[in-house]
């Protein structure tokens, strides 16, 4: 049975993130994380290019032909 007089504490799904805020929190994460592990920024580096270079490719893909879904393999 769970004591009623214990805080519940704070968990990750209740804190509320999205719009500027998100962003504002995904960069302080990142940044916390390469702080924590610095041999690691080139990871964290590729894996932003990767990211962007993806939705560069989702979006070309997306303005050709808007009325279907979009997929890579289609490409």
């Amino acid at each position: 049975m769970k004591n009623s007089d214990s805080h519940p504490g704070i968990t990750m799904h209740k804190i509320p993130v999205s719009g500027a805020i998100g962003l504002v929190f995904t960069i302080g994460s990142i940044a916390i994380f390469i702080a924590g592990f610095p041999a690691f920024w080139y990871v964290i580096a590729f894996s932003a290019l990767l990211g962007i270079v993806i939705a560069i490719i989702l979006r070309l893909v997306h303005n050709r032909n808007p009325k279907q879904p979009t997929s890579l393999f289609r490409l």
